[in-house]
């Protein structure tokens, strides 16, 4: 009898945080979504004088995204005390939002400045961050959960993870999740998210990172910070394509308890995290003013 009571209360707790799990996604309207890369000019005034897309995309998308681009003004981008003319790799990630009349309302929802050097995707140079660099030294693959694959739910979440200097993983929570090509409620969704979620985060927390770090400055508390991606896709299966519309429903961005809520729109998207992820919250040099 005791052994039959040990596993029902054990049920009901897996059930309660399983509840729990699900009571913390909240999914936003399906969206149509694509990623664009580019070159962005910028004089020293600070204006936006040229777009030129890398990505394959069709001549009236790209007329669009430059009409939307070069409405926008930044800082003068100074180098060395100098103000000087830019140029810099850009990536713009779009969604086109249903209208009531059934046509489709194209927006740029963020704008990031991948780094070339490394691969690696942030939000600009100038990375006010103690990580000079992070290299995986054990990577734990997570496991598809059963339901997500058998049902052919792909997508991808973000994951943030709290290092010691040693590399070690303190802490580690699910950030920001997206599924790809999927339409629904999110009663009938949000259990896909929350096992994707569970299952990232439970891998997450055995990886362990080479850090290199500068040192410490004085009254600095900084939690030494990194961003991974964890794709879930069958074959090729419902992997998005740059320049390709894809449908997404997403979760929105949850806080990172270790991070203080003022710093949010300095951590990347879902979206904007490449395979070897983003250590350090950076700081771009190139800062948007107005343009809309």
């Amino acid at each position: 009898m005791r052994n039959l009571m040990l596993a029902f209360a054990l049920l009901v707790a897996i059930a309660r945080a399983h509840a729990a799990r699900l009571a913390d996604v909240v999914i936003e309207e399906p969206v149509l979504a694509t990623r664009v890369d580019g070159k962005l000019e910028i004089e020293t005034s600070g204006a936006v004088v040229g777009f030129t897309p890398t990505t394959v995309i069709n001549d009236s998308l790209a007329e669009s995204l430059r009409a939307m681009v070069m409405r926008w003004r930044f800082e003068p981008v100074v180098v060395d005390g100098r103000v000087v003319n830019a140029i810099a790799p850009v990536r713009l990630s779009l969604a086109a939002v249903p209208r009531e009349d059934g046509a489709f309302e194209m927006k740029i929802e963020h704008l990031t400045f991948p780094d070339e050097a490394d691969g690696r995707e942030h939000d600009g140079g100038g990375s006010e961050s103690r990580i000079l660099s992070a290299k995986v030294a054990r990577r734990v693959a997570p496991q598809y959960p059963t339901a997500s694959l058998r049902a052919g739910v792909s997508g991808r979440v973000l994951v943030a993870v709290r290092m010691d200097e040693d590399g070690q993983v303190l802490d580690a929570v699910a950030r920001e999740t997206a599924l790809y090509n999927v339409k629904g409620s999110d009663r009938r969704l949000a259990p896909y998210v929350a096992d994707l979620e569970a299952a990232s985060v439970r891998a997450m927390r055995r990886w362990k990172f080479d850090l290199t770090l500068a040192p410490r400055a004085p009254g600095d508390a900084e939690p030494l910070t990194g961003f991974i991606a964890f794709v879930y896709t069958i074959g090729n299966a419902g992997t998005p394509e740059q320049g390709s519309w894809t449908w997404e429903a997403r979760t929105l961005g949850r806080p990172i308890p270790w991070l203080a809520p003022a710093l949010a729109d300095r951590i990347p998207g879902v979206e904007n995290v490449g395979e070897n992820g983003s250590f350090g919250l950076t700081k771009s040099p190139y800062r948007r003013i107005d343009g809309g």
